[in-house]
């Protein structure tokens, strides 16, 4: 009998998550598989092939990318091209597997019913057996998924391999396998429960050497292992309290100490990571491993985890000594209160003690937090965030509630009927999606959330944690693994890119002093040499850059990515990221064509600006009153004033002078930043174009229009004194009136002005003009224009979103502390931000 068994893909699916690594569970049911029952072979579906663009770890994004990275797992799972299923079809194929096994969690049945699914097209007599930690809690609703034969509850070695053995008999005997569930004339069936295994070590070591594209693995991800199962504590939010009933099982250290000098011998790895509950909670046991690796000499590096109650002065010196590099601690809560609801049975201000003890032995720290449980309250949530800065750990990770099954605070909930029944758990959204912090409000709690992740994201990423937590491991790659090292410093070099660009979004006091300083060297070298590299050459490096500044910068990529799908909900996730490369490419060659406004010259105009709808220029020539030439911060919006200055049109900029800049920031500017400033706006005032300032009087203004001049505004600019509010794609646009005002008291006509850059050659679009009639009212008037730019703005939006990506995520990012955002959701009253407006 050919045996499969199947590790769901979940994180590869919505684009983060957690580093793929080997499956032990399925391992050790391939262990627990006689040669005599026939062939197993593991497909782990959660590892992406090698083209594929890796994703993120949960730590290195902030938490408001949860809803977008769900949105993602759905399109995948329609995807029927994706990679995932295209994989699991040809072993089908090849393989023709007799049994299949699938694992599953709460988060990912949706995907192991399309697995199902595809198997049974692909044979519909191939039995399907589901088990893990959902399906044993979930069994019956597991059985009614089409496709399920069986379910298997609880720990699976025993009742698998019995399953395998009875499905070789012509007429199985099923009540002879223990915690199996089926349905029989309908009626859903269960055997006896089993028993928890009482010598783990006749199903380790997990088997390694029977899964397929096992050349994808990373030494780390080879590197995953247990020395212990099951937990005896009871915390609340966690369903393994009722999975292990309890109660906790060890490995013969011998046996362990075996199985990870056989991996380093075969070359798969020297660096491991124990996967146990509570590595610690038996010391003898650790203390004993522990001895053998330091008697035998073996040179490893290895991270755990443990509790806090759970560590001592003799026990840290000891996994020192052998190799340990890192312990984290799960915390939870920085709150007495709620410690003792989640029934954590130890005071968490305990653990600066135990991060102290930790860091004694050069070991580096980690910190598990959780937020967004039923009854936190908004203290509760402040406590926790302080006792995170108080805590001197090398990393800190902090995950959101949500109800699993089999878990104390699922069953509450369920009790109190906060679920709609029965629960479609291929359809069961996930914080943000859902909110379950019902003690406070949601509002709030979104928004200490996100301060909190930030704080974390800056800690998380500071040199001297980054040092600290590394330092033994580098020194050991030195001595004993330098090839490794070398991945590992071309990895650090790039997350070190990607950090020095963005922890200034989180406030950070030393990244923030040295992202300036980077940006200025750049701003102020290139004022210097880069007018001198030609602009085709600058184009195309702007795409080069473009591509890696995107895939570095994940959390504005995935944030341009987020703005783009509220805007545009029918565009799936490949054409949002596609949009986002276009959005950095664009930025990026933007900065960089800035250098050449000096000396933009005719024959490089001609080259790379071409003018649409020169025509439209008549009408403003011929009446006499001048043109207001409305643009878009869309794609290279200052360019239409080269493309006007070869129409022999004088244009005159109405815009922001630096000195305004440090207020529309929102936040004071260093002396660096003034002259980044400063060198901007020299460029700026390169152009052919006169530039007024809005703080000045507008009567300069209305003679440039009497005597026929251009005036060039962009619409979506924040400088203004009133505001009205327009529906647009889905939410309410906030701009101002000013420009349409000005055209209905000057009578000068607004001529739409977009810029599309298509193979680096800006196409500058004039539409036809946009005459508002002095003889009408002037709200009715300046609302009936603001609605015709608007329906030409959404066109172009709709048809090139990327040339807009950039600055809806700058908007998200100065939403904050500006008096109208750009963007707000449709909650936010129209009238009332109208009526603000006309009160200000």
């Amino acid at each position: 009998m050919r045996i499969l068994l199947i590790n769901p893909p979940y994180s590869r699916l919505k684009g983060v998550g957690q580093a793929p690594y080997f499956p032990l569970g399925l391992g050790c049911l391939a262990t627990a598989i006689p040669p005599e029952f026939g062939t197993v072979r593991i497909l782990n579906l959660e590892n992406p092939a090698p083209h594929e663009k890796s994703f993120p770890i949960d730590k290195e994004t902030v938490y408001r990318f949860r809803s977008q990275s769900y949105a993602a797992y759905k399109e995948a799972l329609r995807n029927q091209g994706h990679n995932a299923w295209n994989e699991l079809k040809a072993v089908l194929r090849e393989f023709k597997p007799e049994l299949i096994g699938i694992t599953s969690l709460t988060v990912s049945v949706e995907a192991v019913c399309k697995i199902t699914t595809l198997i049974k097209e692909w044979h519909k007599n191939v039995p399907v057996v589901w088990g893990g930690v959902h399906p044993t809690f979930e069994t019956e609703a597991c059985l009614k998924e089409p496709g399920v034969d069986f379910v298997i509850r609880g720990e699976g070695e025993i009742s698998f391999r019995e399953l395998c053995r009875q499905l070789t008999f012509s007429e199985p005997d099923f009540q002879a396998v223990p915690g199996l569930s089926l349905v029989v004339n309908q009626k859903v069936v269960h055997t006896k429960a089993p028993d928890l295994i009482s010598n783990l070590d006749q199903f380790f070591p997990p088997r390694r050497d029977v899964d397929f594209f096992s050349e994808r693995y990373s030494p780390v991800a080879w590197g995953s292992i247990m020395a212990s199962r099951g937990c005896p504590w009871q915390c609340t939010f966690c369903s393994s309290p009722r999975f292990w009933q309890r109660k906790l099982r060890y490995r013969e250290p011998i046996h362990v100490f075996n199985e990870i000098k056989t991996i380093v011998s075969q070359g798969l790895t020297r660096h491991f990571t124990f996967w146990d509950d509570s590595f610690t909670a038996n010391s003898r046991q650790v203390t004993e491993m522990c001895q053998l690796i330091i008697d035998h000499g073996l040179k490893i590096t290895w991270k755990t985890a443990t509790r806090t109650d759970l560590i001592n002065d003799d026990l840290l010196r000891k996994m020192r000594q052998a190799g340990c590099i890192q312990l984290q601690i799960g915390i939870e809560t920085g709150s007495p209160s709620m410690a003792t609801r989640l029934k954590k049975d130890v005071d968490p201000h305990k653990s600066i003690e135990a991060v102290e003890k930790i860091k004694k032995y050069g070991i580096g720290s980690g910190a598990f937090f959780m937020a967004g449980f039923p009854d936190e309250t908004k203290k509760d949530l402040e406590d926790t965030y302080r006792l995170m800065r108080n805590l001197d750990t090398d990393e800190i990770v902090l995950n959101v509630f949500d109800p699993m099954p089999g878990s104390e605070y699922y069953q509450e909930m369920k009790q109190q009927h906060l679920f709609l029944e029965p629960i479609d758990w291929k359809n069961f959204p996930l914080w943000p999606d859902q909110y379950f912090a019902h003690a406070m409000d949601e509002q709030e709690f979104n928004a200490q959330l996100e301060a909190m992740s930030s704080w974390i994201f800056s800690h998380n990423n500071r040199l001297d944690k980054k040092w600290h937590k590394n330092k033994l491991e580098i020194v050991f790659l030195l001595r004993y693994d330098r090839k490794f090292l070398f991945r590992k410093v071309a990895s650090f070099l790039k997350s070190s890119f990607f950090t020095m660009f963005h922890l200034l979004a989180f406030r950070s006091f030393l990244t923030k002093r040295s992202v300036i300083l980077i940006k200025w060297l750049f701003w102020r070298s290139g004022f210097l040499f880069l007018r001198f590299i030609p602009l085709k050459v600058l184009y195309y490096s702007g795409d080069v850059i473009g591509t890696i500044f995107s895939n570095l910068d994940r959390r504005r990529r995935m944030l341009i990515e987020e703005e783009l799908s509220i805007l545009l909900p029918q565009k799936g996730q490949s054409d949002l990221q596609e949009q986002a490369l276009v959005s950095f490419k664009n930025f990026v060659k933007e900065q960089l064509e800035a250098f050449h406004y000096p000396n933009f010259t005719p024959r490089k105009r001609d080259q790379f600006i071409e003018l649409h709808g020169a025509q439209n220029l008549t009408k403003f020539e011929t009446n006499g009153k001048g043109a207001i030439f409305l643009t878009a911060h869309f794609g290279a919006h200052l360019l239409p004033i080269l493309a006007l200055e070869k129409q022999g049109v004088e244009v005159f900029q109405l815009g922001t002078p630096p000195a305004a800049w440090e207020e529309m920031v929102g936040k004071s500017v260093t002396f660096l930043e003034k002259d980044i400033f400063s060198i901007r706006h020299k460029l700026e005032k390169a152009l052919p174009a006169t530039f007024i300032s809005l703080d000045s009087s507008l009567r300069p203004v209305f003679r440039i229009l009497e005597n026929n001049g251009v005036i060039i505004i962009a619409f979506d600019g924040r400088g203004g004194k009133k505001w009205r509010s327009k529906k647009f794609l889905g939410r309410l646009l906030q701009i101002s009136t000013g420009p349409y005002q000005l055209a209905y008291s000057s009578g000068a006509p607004i001529i739409p002005t977009f810029t599309v850059r298509r193979d680096n050659v800006n196409h500058i679009y004039l539409h036809p003009p946009i005459c508002l009639n002095k003889s009408l009212p002037k709200d009715e008037e300046t609302d009936r224009a603001m609605d015709e730019f608007l329906a030409l703005f959404h066109d172009y939006v709709i048809q090139y979103p990327g040339h807009y990506g950039w600055l809806l995520q700058a908007a998200r990012v100065r939403a904050a502390h500006d008096s109208y955002p750009l963007l707000l959701e449709l909650s936010d009253s129209a009238d009332s931000l109208n009526n603000r407006s006309q009160q200000q």
